[in-house]
Parts: C-alpha cells; sequence; structure tokens
C-alpha cells in the first residue's frame, strides 16, 4: 500500500495488515474479529486512495494530448477548406499547412497509445472503483454477521464464517491488484511491439 509521507508514484501493493501474535483472543472473540476486519478494511481503502492519487498525472497527460490532438485534426481539416471559400484569398501552403495539421494529431494519439497515459488513467480508476465497491460490500457482509449474533458472543461457527469472509475479501482485493498488474505489462509489450512494428515501417520506407 501507499506508505503515508511517501510520493504516491510508489506502486500499490495490497499486504495483509500486521497484526500481533496476541492479536486474536479467545476469550475476547468478537473485538478480535473487529480489530481484524477494521485492520484489513482501512488497508483497502487506503490501497484505493494510493490509486487515487496515481489518477492524476496520467490523466492530465491524457487529457492533454487528446485535446491537442482534436484541435491539430479540426485545423487540418479546416486549412483545405478554406480554399473554398470564394472571397478569401486562398494562399496555397495553407492546404499543404492542413496535412501537417493531421500529422500531429495523429503523432499525438500515437504517442498517447506508446506512452499509454490513457491505459494508465483506465487502469488505475478502474481499480480503485473495484476496491471501493469490495470494502462496501465486505462492510455490509460484517454488519450482516454482526447482526446475526443478536448482541451475543460469536460461536464457533460463527467465527469460522468470519475467517471465510475475511479470507475471501482478502483474495478479492489481491485480484484486483494482480489484474491491473497483469494488465500493465500487457499495455507495456503492446506498446513495445507497436514501437517495433514503426521502426520497422519506417526502415521499409525508400529514400527520396
Amino acid at each position: 500500500m501507499c506508505d503515508k509521507g511517501k510520493p504516491a508514484s510508489n506502486w500499490p501493493m495490497f499486504r495483509l495488515p500486521d497484526l500481533a501474535a496476541d492479536a486474536w483472543e479467545p476469550s475476547k472473540a468478537e473485538q478480535s474479529l473487529d480489530k481484524i476486519f477494521a485492520a484489513i478494511h482501512d488497508g483497502t481503502l487506503e490501497l484505493a486512495e494510493c490509486y487515487s492519487k496515481k489518477i492524476k498525472e496520467p490523466m492530465r497527460i491524457a487529457l492533454c494530448l487528446r485535446r491537442l490532438a482534436i484541435v491539430f485534426g479540426v485545423l487540418g481539416g479546416i486549412c483545405p477548406l478554406i480554399g473554398d471559400v470564394e472571397w478569401y484569398d486562398f494562399d496555397p501552403s495553407l492546404d499543404r499547412l492542413g496535412y501537417i495539421f493531421i500529422a500531429l494529431a495523429a503523432g499525438l494519439v500515437t504517442f498517447d497509445k506508446l506512452y499509454g497515459s490513457t491505459a494508465q488513467w483506465i487502469r488505475y480508476t478502474s481499480a480503485k472503483l473495484d476496491l471501493d465497491f469490495s470494502a462496501t460490500q465486505f462492510g455490509l457482509e460484517w454488519i450482516n454477521l454482526k447482526g446475526n449474533r443478536a448482541g451475543q458472543p460469536p460461536t464457533p461457527d460463527q467465527i469460522t464464517a468470519a475467517h471465510i469472509v475475511i479470507k475471501n475479501f482478502a483474495m478479492r482485493v489481491q485480484a484486483i491488484v494482480t489484474k491491473e498488474t497483469e494488465t500493465w505489462i500487457a499495455d507495456f509489450q503492446n506498446g513495445l511491439v507497436q514501437l517495433e512494428r514503426l521502426y520497422k515501417e519506417d526502415n521499409k520506407t525508400p529514400a527520396k
């Protein structure tokens, strides 16, 4: 998880919180279960907040690249059309300028794909939403478990059920982080493949 006081660029990781060996007290089963629940639930929310912080930089870069690409694309489409306006003294160089704008727009989109800003933004957002949803679901399951006790100390079967809920939640959180990491690896490898393809195509282009 993001360590407090350190930059948000640290790699988000899910680790079960460090609980002392005496965290489980048979005579205080309910308090022990609540302590474990709070530690894991709060740790998951901290992890979601870590992703929330990491979203900001790729989001700014992706939005900047996409907006510039749209502006250059529009300018590239407008330049050739200016020549159709009869009252305008058309400069032929504007037609060529339109191609330059379109090339810039395509270059920005390609750079975004290779750099992975948009993909990174999507990954982090998806992971944060999944973590928030899982934490909410975990909290509701825990409330249901506590309600079934009717204010009485948990029975051995109820303790076992609580342990299963905690284990399943921890596995869900780990799966979310693993999925985000595997997607990053796939995006990175895809970017390398595209970069290699562009390099090969550029070398195949005959020199004029």
